[in-house]
């Protein structure tokens, strides 16, 4: 046998090694395209946020992903190329000597495949922004008549998940809705029998289907932010107080059996950790820290609540959710004389907040601690009350449009009707928008007042426990934040929900009273939403948490496809 020539004795070592240099640089591309679009997409998912910041920085993940991966591509075809060149210098009759070199422009794993996942990416990107445009397109597509159905089932063992949806209807479940007009579900925590087994809360949700013939309350004619000579801002709250009593009180809160005036609740509150419970209807609260409601508090506390809205209200609230399983978020704006009030509870005990004593003690099914989840029956006492007016003259004065009201409950003041107790501990229609400084009251052993404020005013009266109030003595409740304003908090309800409800929730830090800090205290335009390509939902944070908790279900049945799946089935036991 003749010997081989130099260049050939080259060519068959050459071989094998530009081999294995193609598998490892194919093997490492395939593995950075991995990482990198998972990445990109465990972003967004996890952070649950449409924040710009976070849309861009997952996108630049991606690209940074992709133009690794074509150049690992690159690299791994030249060495195959490599190796098919020196096939043929050894006259391989195995290799077809007309096969084009590998490139990276016209192989599909190369440049053709980026660009097709590109596509897809770019799209749910999209979907993921404007979630509500892509349901409205998708369905557009959908075969019709392929209702997708629900297999989701109540484990009452497992606490953390809400009760909502039996395998089988409760006996008087009203019979046969259509799915656009089917109940919602009452609460999410049904309490064991051996527990409870007294009445259960019943969601006021018949709204008013016309705005017509609605009165609007006479508290409107008292000039809130007129106080030269008399205290009208006083009389103002008080007047708010005993319209949300009345009627209220004497049927123990079932407000759909109020006979003087009607009253509703706000739907989809019942969805997640956090959701309504089974006795009161109360959903979770900001968790009040030691020593923020009294210096003599020890422990964390945690709270709960339940709000309504008055008849006006109660109309917006039905026309968004008309379709049950299509909440209209286009333009939502609540007509003047709207109401929301809020009665807030905590698990404090009177011994570590002593103006609790007396208490008002509702009974609720709650969880034992933010540490421990499991729920058991407590006694709550009433701690705060909270109130929104849709009052028309604020338009005029700065276009917010509605009016915040805050109240403490001291049991000291001895009123025979105990609800009377809830003594005001503010009024607000303005952030107050030029007033930078920065002071805060976190642990108060005295209420410090601002007298720079100009749209907040706060009660000077002993009666008051002292209290943290808000950022700058801006108005806020004992169960707030100190760091915000009861108007700052509402601004930013919308949906999408796009901002925390603080400048501090977030895990980037933003110097307080800075511009990027006074977005959060700006005095908004009734309407308008706090975020670019979001819908304002009005400065009504539960209608927000609602239509949000909504689409949360939606997706956990089947994502986008999903719109016609059934309604999880009210709960409904004991005395109606």
């Amino acid at each position: 046998m003749a010997p081989l020539s130099l260049e050939t004795e080259k060519a068959k070592l050459e071989y094998p090694d530009l081999g294995a240099w193609a598998r490892h640089y194919d093997t490492v591309r395939m593995a950075v395209a991995a990482f990198f679009v998972t990445l990109a997409v465990a972003l967004i998912q996890v952070q649950r946020s449409a924040e710009a910041s976070k849309v861009a920085l997952s996108v630049l993940l991606f690209v940074f992903g992709s133009a690794v991966y074509l150049y690992l591509s690159h690299l791994t075809f030249k060495r195959i190329n490599d190796q098919l060149t020196r096939l043929r210098s050894l006259g391989a009759s195995t290799v077809d000597v007309s096969r084009r070199e590998y490139s990276i422009w016209s192989e599909p794993s190369g440049l053709p495949g980026v660009l097709i996942c590109g596509v897809i990416f770019a799209g749910s990107i999209l979907c993921w922004t404007y979630p509500d445009e892509a349901h409205r397109w998708l369905t557009f597509w959908r075969m019709p008549d392929q209702p997708v159905k629900s297999d989701r089932t109540i484990d009452t063992a497992k606490l953390a998940e809400p009760t909502i949806d039996l395998p089988k209807r409760a006996e008087n479940v009203r019979s046969n809705p259509t799915e656009a007009t089917r109940p919602f579900p009452d609460f999410g925590f049904l309490p064991p029998r051996e527990l409870y087994n007294g009445p259960l809360f019943r969601l006021s949700q018949d709204y008013p289907s016309s705005n017509v013939g609605f009165k609007r309350p006479d508290f409107l004619n008292i000039p809130f932010n007129e106080n030269e000579n008399e205290q009208n801002w006083l009389k103002y709250l008080l007047a708010v107080r005993n319209y949300c009593f009345e009627g209220n009180v004497e049927v123990d809160w079932e407000v759909r059996r109020n006979p003087v005036q009607k009253w509703y609740h706000a739907p989809w509150q019942h969805w997640g950790r956090g959701g309504r419970e089974g006795i009161r209807g109360l959903t979770r609260e900001a968790t009040a820290k030691r020593q923020q409601l009294a210096p003599t508090q020890k422990d964390n506390f945690q709270t709960y609540a339940v709000a309504f809205y008055n008849d006006i209200g109660g109309y917006t609230m039905g026309q968004v959710w008309r379709d049950r399983l299509n909440p209209d978020v286009s333009d939502i704006r609540f007509d003047v004389g709207t109401v929301v009030f809020k009665l807030l509870f905590t698990q404090a005990t009177i011994d570590q907040v002593p103006y609790l004593d007396p208490p008002v003690e509702w009974n609720a099914y709650v969880e034992a601690s933010d540490a421990d989840r499991a729920r058991s029956v407590q006694k709550l006492r009433l701690l705060q009350m909270d109130i929104m007016v849709r009052d028309d003259r604020v338009m005029r004065i700065n276009g917010t449009g509605w009016v915040f009201g805050t109240y403490c409950y001291n049991g000291k003041l001895g009123n025979t009707r105990p609800f009377e107790n809830l003594i005001p501990v503010g009024i607000q229609w303005g952030n107050d928008e030029d007033v930078t400084d920065d002071h805060n009251n976190p642990k108060p052993t005295k209420t410090i007042i601002n007298p720079k404020l100009r749209e907040t005013i706060i009660n000077p009266s002993s009666d008051l426990p002292p209290q943290h109030l808000g950022w700058n003595g801006r108005l806020n409740g004992p169960a707030d934040y100190y760091g915000s304003s009861c108007m700052s908090c509402h601004s930013t309800a919308q949906y999408p929900v796009q901002r925390h409800q603080n400048p501090e929730f977030g895990k980037r830090k933003i110097e307080r009273g800075s511009s990027e800090w006074m977005i959060w205290f700006r005095n908004f335009k009734c309407g308008e939403a706090f975020s670019e390509h979001s819908n304002s939902t009005d400065f009504s944070l539960q209608l927000s948490i609602g239509i949000h908790n909504f689409h949360q279900w939606r997706n956990k049945q089947g994502g986008f496809d999903a719109r016609r799946a059934e309604l999880p089935i009210e709960i409904l036991r004991g005395i109606d």
